[in-house]
């Protein structure tokens, strides 16, 4: 066991001491001894002589311990206290531990404290602290303490750490302190040299808070008061004390009582009656603070201490009361015609939650309690119809006017803030009932609350409504623009295999082709708007999609337009259709090229939210959990706030006639929702604009991501052989597209069977005894749609393939489906080569 003696000589001292000794008692024994035999054959005279010389080597020897006590050679045996005490929970503390005498010889020091200081062979203690940077006075304070057997302590400011395991920091706090302690009748002393710099950090945080806390406290525009139940003030904040001219520099408590303050103003209630009323209101279930007013004398006329207290049992029997004071200042002119309310009326007012105020029928406010006061934002004497909107003054004039001839009648009425339209209230409308004092005869009374929060949500609903309306008929009439598209290009395909390249009619037939397949881009973006198109998700890396696409956007953006692109570091993953999302970011940047007509930056950045990042954001409707952010902001024109609500909209443009389709945005929208993710704008007039998008970080799961790149299936052209000898059931709702799926799949040498309804295919297949290699079905149809067709077919014929064909996406009606339900799909409008190689790469599954 390591008890710090190791290194020091008190052991080995004490060796010595304890050989000194036996060799002290062998040396008088053998004297005795010898003496004895000469007593015995000497005479008597000698044994005199003898004993004279025996006591003067006793006294020598006496003499010499002395001199070697004070010298240090023999002490007090260190083994004894070691004895006493199990040192190694001091090797283990992270303080320096040091047990010494009162002279300051050190009997035992721990592992710390040799490490801080170079032992030296009877060094004192006192000495050794009284070499630590400016410690001089302290040691000798704690050598007076220690000499006169009292613990103390004291603290020490060093510019760097003396502890070795401790990090090297300016200002290190420590504490040395001492404690006298008795072992075997000798006197010790124990020690201690800790480290408390974050001790020293907590202090002085606390009384910076405690400071910051005194200084919102003294620098507010409201009085704080605190009185106990005798009425004596044992706070008083530095405005209090300024209206009543009290020095706190002087203030003690128990100079100053409440009722010797306020009665040197002219109060008009005492401490006593205050409690009393307080206790009355407090017993009678409010929860509230008790609310009560004092009148003072003042030169400027009368001046009126609403008053707010509240009681707090800090012990038994001990109650301190906490007041607020908020003064009121009335001109004396205005005394006279004051209401007098009933004092029921009154404390319930104060008491009430809502804003309530009574106004004369002219609309003059006789009455605002400190709610009213706070929601409108008015001081002093002020008309109601100045504050509340100008179109909404006559409704509340014909409400005063009914009031005034039928006591019976209340009304509500919404309006707004003349100075904040923004703000929205609902007034509600009653008279003084019932009344007993003729000055109450043609009062009203206005209770106001303010609606902007609710307002707000409703028309966040509306619009969200209406959004979902306009989704649902876009999506439908997409859905049937569809199969219109679909035939056009079918028939044009046909057309095409039947004419040259240098037949007049040719090039015809390409324009036609050309511009359905910009119908079918247009019907994409409806269906993106209603959320219904086709996507093929992939995980995706931002920084390398914006580094292909940035050979996209460069030609755009012409040559007075800078482009820059910070990547994030360490960028997350996300799952997106890439090429709906390239289309995403080419239209945000489009926009805001358009913005910029006289040049500017366009600025693409991405970057990782975390949690606790998404957490602190206030967007609307935003998700708690981790995104990758992706802002393009610019330097233009700015969006104006009325803008800003209606820009997803479909349909809606700020450009010309012509220049627009208003489907921009709303397919963005659309894009980023079917994602999973959300876009918001931030812009002002004048500013530029920034567009956020938060997409949810993808995390790949391994058996999900193996199957996604086996079923996934890229869109190429293939030299292939797209001929076939199966046969197909085509079942199709739609006569043109039927009869061009018909013509199409025999000229490839497919056998084809056709059906108009999902029962007509049933029936078909029970005549042909299921001998179908492959069912080629529309999704939505009348007596029976695809999903249900698949069900009902796969019970007789589990082995059937199936392709279904639709101008919704995939997921929209996948989900009338068993989740083990296999089928291929192909996205409505598509042309003859494409349906072959569906089915060509269908059958070879």
């Amino acid at each position: 066991m390591d008890t710090g003696f190791e290194n020091n000589e008190s052991l080995s001292s004490s060796f010595v001491y304890r050989g000194g000794m036996i060799l002290c008692v062998v040396f008088v024994i053998a004297f005795l001894f010898i003496l004895g035999l000469l007593g015995f054959f000497y005479p008597q005279g000698f044994l005199q002589k003898a004993t004279l010389i025996f006591f003067l080597a006793l006294a020598i020897i006496g003499g010499a311990a002395l001199v070697l006590v004070g010298m240090g050679i023999l002490r007090y045996n260190a083994a004894q206290l070691y004895e006493d005490f199990d040192f190694t929970i001091f090797n283990n503390t992270d303080d320096a531990i040091i047990i010494s005498d009162l002279s300051g010889f050190v009997y035992y020091s721990n592992q710390n404290y040799q490490k801080i200081f170079t032992y030296k062979p009877n060094s004192s203690c006192y000495a050794v602290i009284a070499d630590l940077p400016g410690a001089g006075a302290l040691a000798y304070r704690l050598k007076v303490a220690a000499y006169s057997d009292l613990a103390a302590q004291e603290e020490l400011r060093v510019e760097q750490s003396i502890f070795v395991h401790s990090p090297q920091k300016n200002s290190v706090w420590y504490n040395i302190s001492v404690q006298p302690m008795a072992r075997r009748r000798k006197k010790f002393l124990f020690w201690r040299i800790a480290d408390i710099s974050h001790l020293q950090e907590c202090r002085e945080v606390f009384f910076s808070n405690l400071q910051e806390a005194i200084n919102h406290l003294d620098q507010a525009p409201v009085g704080f008061l605190s009185v106990n139940t005798q009425g004596t003030i044992l706070y008083a904040n530095a405005i209090f004390a300024e209206w009543f001219s009290i020095d706190l520099a002087n203030f003690t408590v128990g100079k100053y009582s409440f009722d010797q303050l306020f009665d040197s103003v002219g109060a008009n209630s005492s401490w006593s009656d205050i409690c009393l009323q307080n206790n009355k209101y407090q017993s009678s279930g409010y929860s509230l603070p008790y609310r009560f007013s004092l009148s003072l004398n003042s030169e400027i006329g009368l001046k009126i201490l609403n008053c707010f207290m509240c009681a707090s049992s800090l012990l038994e029997d001990k109650v301190i009361y906490r007041i607020v004071v908020i003064p009121q200042k009335i001109q004396k002119e205005e005394n006279d015609n004051q209401l007098k309310l009933p004092s029921v009326l009154v404390q319930y007012f104060d008491a009430s939650p809502f804003a309530i105020a009574v106004v004369k029928q002219e609309g003059q406010l006789l009455y605002m309690n400190n709610a009213f006061l706070s929601l409108m934002g008015c001081t002093g004497n002020i008309n109601l119809y100045d504050i509340i909107s100008r179109r909404d003054r006559v409704q509340l004039e014909r409400a005063f006017l009914k009031i005034t001839t039928n006591k019976n009648y209340s009304v509500s009425i919404e309006t707004v803030l003349e100075n904040s339209e923004e703000r929205h209230l609902r007034l509600h409308v009653m008279p003084i009932t019932p009344y007993h004092d003729d000055a109450l005869r043609d009062l009203i009374i206005i209770s106001v609350i303010e609606t902007t929060e609710q307002k707000t949500l409703e028309d966040k609903m509306m619009q969200n409504q209406k959004m979902q309306a306009v989704g649902q008929l876009a999506g439908g009439i997409a859905h049937d623009f569809n199969n219109v598209l679909t035939a056009i290009l079918m028939s044009c395909d046909l057309l095409l295999n039947t004419h040259r390249s240098f037949d007049p009619a040719y090039a015809d037939l390409i324009n036609i082709k050309n511009n359905a397949n910009r119908a079918a881009a247009l019907v994409q973006q409806l269906l993106a708007f209603s959320r219904k198109q086709t996507l093929r998700p992939e995980t995706v890396d931002f920084t390398e999609l914006l580094s292909d696409i940035r050979n996209l956007i460069l030609p755009l953006l012409g040559n007075n337009i800078q482009l820059k692109i910070i990547h994030g570091r360490d960028l997350w993953s996300v799952e997106v259709d890439q090429a709906s999302f390239q289309r995403v970011i080419m239209n945000l940047v489009i926009n805001a090229r358009d913005a910029m007509p006289n040049g500017g930056i366009v600025t693409i950045a991405t970057n990782n939210i975390t949690k606790q990042q998404s957490a602190e954001f206030n967007h609307v409707g935003f998700g708690f959990g981790e995104y990758v952010q992706l802002t393009i902001s610019d330097t233009g024109t700015g969006i104006s706030a009325a803008v800003q609500e209606k820009m997803f909209e479909p349909f809606f443009t700020t450009k010309e006639v012509g220049k627009g389709t208003g489907l921009g945005l709303s397919m963005v929208y659309g894009i980023i929702k079917q994602t999973g993710g959300y876009i918001y704008c931030d812009s002002r007039e004048g500013e530029g604009t920034t567009f956020h998008i938060f997409l949810p970080r993808y995390i790949p799961d391994t058996v999900h991501v193996g199957s996604q790149q086996i079923e996934k299936v890229e869109e190429q052209e293939k030299n292939t052989d797209l001929t076939g000898s199966a046969t197909i059931l085509l079942v199709e709702d739609e006569d043109a597209v039927r009869m061009g799926g018909l013509r199409a799949l025999q000229m490839r040498g497919y056998t084809v069977l056709e059906a108009a309804t999902g029962v007509e295919a049933l029936a078909v297949l029970e005549e042909n005894k299921g001998a179908v290699d492959i069912v080629i079905s529309d999704v939505v149809m009348p007596e029976m749609d695809g999903p249900t067709l698949l069900k009902e077919s796969r019970k007789n014929y589990p082995d059937i393939k199936f392709i279904f064909v639709s101008g919704y996406a995939k997921d929209a009606f996948a989900k009338n489906l068993p989740q083990d339900a296999v089928f291929s799909f192909l996205p409505k409008p598509f042309t003859l080569k494409q349906l072959a190689l569906k089915v060509k790469e269908t059958l070879t599954q």
